[in-house]
């Protein structure tokens, strides 16, 4: 039996994108900028009316599971065939027993609902993350708001159940430090076998540092909001990761992009160099939103950690980064003594590429929740994370 039960990525209390700042906006203003950048989101939002918190409920999230149609869980009913439908590409339909109901197509699956809210009438669930494949051949409501789904390479159960938000933080919290962590990275987790997270293999990332900022953010957070020793642990883990990368990079005050160490697998393709005892394979060509995120959780991590020594050298690693800058034109300068292709906020360059501007003033980086790669990729949370225990913090998402 092939079987995994993943989380959907629903959002009902919340809908947020993280977006970055410039880094001499950061380095000028980071305190500032970072406690109140949700707080200046809601004045601007509630310019027009008073802005009230999100009353945080349980709401139902998908499960899936695979199985083979042989296996004995599944229902004898799944492999009856369906009775053929007369209209276009749906082939089989079924009511849930709430009421909602699901059609299946030779496109994948719906989920029709008009009591629902509004965002949530009309549902479409398709690829690996919640089928098989996407021609669907038969359906079975289970006992359970939920249904069974048999499609031509095997069968799917997709259950609705109750959840909170917390509980979700917590299964994420859970995935990372199972599949998730490499050195203290947040990692890519890429499955050597579709849908099975016992195939997992970590992989090096150009924005390990990045990522695995806003994850000790999200943990920053949480141990702010409730003095977790675990948050505190993985937020020290994860920051020490970070600063690791511009320690073991060839030039003080230029952060590597990830970091191997020796006997890991090779990399596919990018700029590296060997630590000069052989011991580390560091990444270079950084770039701009690499080193947003390192000021990113830098700040957060000085205002709401209660380590004096750590603060000490998050704030002597900021320096050195902003001097190498500042020393260098606005830009980020590589072991070949060049600019690196993204590690530029110079006017002259601006000048010449005036369509970046946007970019290098804000560098804008939506971080996306979902993985995908056909069932072979499995994201690893830090952005649910993130905006859910910042919004905790600063109590703009109550009640759990």
């Amino acid at each position: 039996m092939t079987k995994e039960i993943r989380i959907s990525n629903d959002e009902p209390s919340f809908n947020c994108k993280i977006r970055g700042i410039g880094v001499w906006f950061f380095f000028r203003h980071s305190s500032f900028v970072i406690r109140h950048f949700l707080g200046l989101a809601l004045i601007v939002a509630g310019s027009a009316g008073a802005v009230e918190p999100v009353q945080l409920a349980p709401y139902p999230q998908k499960f899936r599971t695979f199985y083979n149609l042989s296996d004995a869980a599944v229902p004898t009913g799944l492999r009856s065939n369906s009775v053929p439908l007369p209209a276009g590409n749906i082939t089989v339909a079924a009511r849930s027993t709430d009421g909602a109901l699901w059609l299946g197509t030779t496109q994948g699956l719906m989920r029709v609902d008009f009591s629902a809210p509004v965002r949530d009438q009309r549902q479409y669930l398709s690829g690996r993350r919640y089928l098989p494949d996407d021609v669907v051949e038969q359906l079975l409501p289970d006992e359970h708001n939920g249904v069974w789904v048999r499609s031509r390479t095997g069968v799917s159960h997709i259950e609705l159940r109750p959840m909170s938000l917390a509980q979700k933080a917590e299964a994420f919290e859970q995935r990372i430090r199972a599949r998730h962590d490499r050195y203290g990275m947040v990692a890519d987790s890429h499955l050597a076998v579709a849908g099975d997270p016992s195939s997992n293999q970590l992989h090096d990332n150009d924005n390990d540092g990045l990522w695995t900022a806003m994850y000790a953010a999200a943990e920053c957070f949480r141990f702010a909001v409730t003095k977790s020793p675990a948050a505190l642990a993985n937020a020290r883990k994860s920051i020490e990761a970070v600063l690791f990368l511009e320690e073991v990079a060839g030039r003080r005050g230029f952060p590597a992009r990830s970091v191997l160490r020796k006997g890991d697998p090779m990399p596919h393709g990018g700029e590296w160099h060997w630590t000069a005892d052989g011991q580390y394979y560091w990444k270079g060509d950084s770039s701009s939103d690499e080193i947003v995120g390192h000021f990113f959780i830098f700040s957060i991590a000085y205002d709401l950690l209660p380590d004096s020594e750590l603060k000490r050298r998050i704030a002597e690693t900021a320096k050195r980064i902003m001097d190498h800058i500042l020393e260098h034109g606005y830009n980020l300068i590589d072991l070949d003594g060049k600019p690196t292709l993204w590690g530029w906020w110079g006017p002259e360059k601006l000048k010449q590429q005036p369509d970046e501007r946007p970019v290098m003033k804000w560098n804008g980086n939506p971080f996306v929740i979902d993985g995908g790669a056909g069932g072979k990729g499995e994201d690893d949370g830090a952005a649910f994370l993130l905006p859910y225990w910042m919004g905790r913090y600063h109590k703009f998402l109550v009640g759990e």
